[in-house]
């Protein structure tokens, strides 16, 4: 687990605190709005602090990458169904004098909600996916591996509810909610993007916190199979997989929508140079 340095922290913080009085200020239309403006807010962040270093960089895909995958049980016979995948990806890797030390990541799948209601609606198939994750294939774009993911984390899917009125009904909005007559179903922790800062850190502010300091996500660097997936959702946007060193890249950011990843890179430094 990573420690940010607190100036560090501060400047990440401040960040954080553009990007929400950035979804306040525009009209957020549909889950599409949201994910366009949390991939500028985080495309080339670069603070330094002591001994650490915190880049951002993000990218948008014109297509949502599609998964198929069987359900099976009495009303689904070995029924083939296809899904998007979801609609951000959000990595975080950490480098210590140059080796890769922490490696996590989680898919989020954004709800859009504007009218004055107490309910929310996500398909049925993409929400089983997400919470039982069977074997499937990224069928757009094609790829041949079979995918079989154990989650270890409840915090590797998770539902973060966007637009007017996502945070006038925090308990309604909210996958716990559902899944609390769903027994069957593992636990997702859900979590809200807009909403009205509170004193100290707000709830989406404390999970990019928790996220960047080791609390939420699936460790990559314990299981290989998520990191074979997020290493193909990389090539998808045409990044390479970085290597186990200093991360080095270069950024290029299409105008494209769909599906967005957000990477967020810690280096530090216990020897000095």
């Amino acid at each position: 687990m990573v420690k940010l340095h607190p100036q560090l922290k501060a400047q990440f913080k401040a960040a954080l605190s553009n990007y929400h009085k950035t979804l306040r200020s525009r009209f957020l239309r549909r889950e599409i709005d949201f994910i366009d403006l949390t991939v500028a807010s985080f495309q080339n962040l670069n603070f330094f602090a002591g001994n650490q270093n915190l880049k951002t960089r993000s990218k948008r895909i014109h297509l949502t990458p599609q998964v198929r995958f069987c359900r099976y049980g009495f009303l689904f016979p070995n029924k083939s169904i296809t899904v998007e995948m979801g609609d951000l990806l959000f990595v975080f890797k950490h480098f210590l004098d140059g080796v890769l030390e922490g490696y996590r990541a989680v898919i989020v799948q954004a709800k859009y909600t504007a009218d004055n209601k107490r309910t929310w609606k996500i398909d049925t198939n993409q929400f089983y996916l997400l919470t039982e994750w069977p074997s499937f294939r990224i069928v757009r774009p094609t790829f041949n591996r079979l995918y079989s993911l154990k989650p270890r984390a409840f915090s590797w899917a998770m539902y973060g509810f966007v637009g007017p009125n996502a945070a006038n009904y925090p308990i309604y909005y909210s996958s716990e909610r559902m899944l609390r007559q769903i027994v069957s179903i593992p636990k997702t922790n859900p979590w809200n993007f807009d909403v009205q800062p509170l004193s100290g850190w707000d709830s989406s502010t404390s999970f990019f916190s928790k996220f960047i300091q080791g609390f939420a996500g699936e460790n990559l660097l314990s299981n290989p199979a998520h990191r074979a997936l997020v290493n193909d959702l990389y090539i998808v946007a045409g990044w390479k997989p970085d290597p186990p060193e200093e991360p080095r890249w270069e950024n290029m950011n299409a105008e494209k929508k769909g599906f967005g990843i957000v990477e967020f890179v810690v280096a530090s430094r216990e020897r000095e140079e």
